[in-house]
């Protein structure tokens, strides 16, 4: 059965408001800079709120709007937008390929990986304060390839 919007969102800012105990609605409604009627419509499914009254209540919970009308809303999981480039479990397909390489790899070379790629970020700290430190990439000389190290199975690097 498909829910109308206003049961959706009577669901959804019933569950926002239940997870404030400590404070009146009254409080809260005054918090949000929403009516404290308009607020109770809402929460008993007999509103017809603005835009700019969903987005106040939704910016309230640091929560985007759409998030508040996705049917089954769980104010402990609220609805995210997964880009085209990730899976359904938020990984991209690089790091499906990284955790497949690494569950190939047995021991050393996984501790060896391991310690690599350890001793890299560490040695990144504090040069790139506003980079994802899962995206960068150190250059030694002209290629991308850490710095020499000797391996036991696989030489200098």
């Amino acid at each position: 059965m498909v829910l109308d919007a206003k049961t959706i969102l009577k669901n959804s800012v019933g569950q926002l408001l239940d997870s404030r105990p400590d404070i009146s609605r009254l409080n809260l409604s005054r918090q949000m800079h929403v009516a404290d009627g308009t607020l109770g419509r809402i929460q008993y499914g007999n509103g017809n709120p603005t835009v700019d009254t969903i987005e106040a209540i939704a910016r309230f919970f640091r929560l985007q709007p759409w998030q508040l009308l996705i049917e089954d809303f769980d104010r402990d999981a609220p609805p995210q937008v997964i880009s085209p480039e990730h899976t359904p479990d938020g990984l991209t397909e690089d790091e499906r390929e990284l955790i497949r390489v690494l569950r190939i790899l047995r021991e050393p070379e996984r501790s060896y990986l391991f310690k690599q790629a350890k001793n890299y970020m560490e040695s990144m700290e504090g040069r790139h304060e506003t980079a994802d430190k899962s995206q960068l990439v150190e250059r030694n000389g002209t290629n991308d390839r850490p710095a020499s190290e000797e391996h036991p199975l696989w030489g200098t690097w």
